[in-house]
């Protein structure tokens, strides 16, 4: 009997030690939740970030290690109209025709997205048959458009372990050092786990599988939504477009509203185009910054590249900069310059 005993606590101490390892909250692929005061349960936490899709794969809820809670409401289209957050603000979208986001109102107004317009420029007319130059003069550097990267270094999928991600983003106190749990709530409003996203056990992973530099994708991470020194999340669904893949002027497509997804996806995306890169260079890239051509000749409807690496860039982001905000104000940044720019900022080499 003693014997049996012993072995009962032995056993009631082992599952007590697995549920604790289990998550704070007992969250495991297997448990469904209520949901009930979660959010704020998740909220107070400050352990992680939330992301609660509804049975149908869109994003209702999000909930940020800040304690930021905001909610998603859509129309009969399934497009989002409505953003409201817990600091009391809320966001109503306007769709034109096209379902392109056309206007965002808020209590204190309301402001107008650009869509941008192509084919400005007739192309036919531009000189293209011989190498130019490009490059971009800023007050701190003169960064060179042509190569931005070397396919070894595109390649390098060595140049950052596990480790040193982690540490790096805790060195920017970045909101990415905490791990993003992805929820799905059902009819009955319980939440059932579906992924739990570590940044760089991600990065790692799958730069490794499709042979890319962790460090193109932590630049594009900053590039695109800034969340490499975000340390609070004051704006909504910056995880969902990550690596802005998927993006279009009506938002990101939904399968792709996942931030898991915008991790893999994207990063995939940087080996595809390598792949299917021109094998001869220089090459005269087309249709770059919307296709327009600055009066002072800052930006061109195209650019000559010199390798696959810097081919798989512009086919990403179709930038050498924001040509509506040098147009606007002459601010040199944006596109593949803000990637120069982060990079520079955040390593000495690729």
């Amino acid at each position: 009997m003693k014997k049996q005993r012993l072995k009962i606590i032995c056993l009631t101490m082992v599952m007590i030690v697995l549920a604790i390892r289990m998550g704070n909250l007992g969250l495991s692929k297997a448990v469904l939740l209520n949901a009930t005061n979660i959010e704020n349960v998740i909220a107070n936490s400050k352990a992680y970030n939330a992301l609660i899709y509804d049975a149908d794969e869109k994003l209702i809820e999000e909930i940020q290690c800040d304690g930021n809670i905001i909610q998603y409401s859509y129309d009969s289209k399934d497009r989002i109209s409505k953003i409201s957050s817990n600091n009391g603000t809320v966001q109503n979208i306007k769709y034109d025709g096209n379902n392109v986001i056309i206007k965002v109102e808020t209590k204190n107004g309301s402001y107008l997205y650009h869509v941008s317009e192509d084919n400005k420029t007739d192309i036919t007319t531009l000189s293209m048959s011989k190498f130019e130059t490009s490059s971009i003069r800023t007050a701190s550097a003169t960064y060179n458009m042509n190569q931005l990267i070397t396919d070894k270094q595109f390649t390098n999928w060595k140049s950052m372990s596990q480790k040193k991600i982690q540490k790096f983003l805790k060195s920017k106190k970045s909101i990415l050092a905490k791990p993003v749990k992805i929820y799905k709530k059902d009819k009955r409003g319980n939440l059932k786990l579906l992924k739990t996203v570590n940044t760089a056990k991600y990065i790692v992973k799958y730069c490794k599988k499709y042979k890319i530099n962790p460090k193109v994708v932590i630049c594009t991470l900053q590039k695109e939504s800034a969340l490499i020194t975000t340390s609070e999340l004051k704006s909504s669904s910056i995880l969902t477009k990550a690596m802005g893949y998927g993006k279009t002027d009506s938002g990101t497509i939904k399968k792709y509203k996942r931030y898991d997804k915008q991790l893999i996806y994207g990063i995939k995306l940087f080996r595809t185009h390598y792949k299917k890169a021109p094998n001869q260079y220089p090459y005269c890239f087309r249709n770059v910054n919307y296709n327009r051509n600055s009066s002072d000749g800052m930006y061109k409807s195209y650019v000559w590249v010199k390798n696959r690496a810097t081919y798989s860039l512009y086919k990403y982001t179709p930038h050498t900069l924001d040509a509506n905000l040098y147009d606007k104000d002459g601010t040199k940044s944006g596109g593949n310059l803000l990637l120069l720019q982060v990079k520079k900022g955040f390593f000495k080499r690729w």
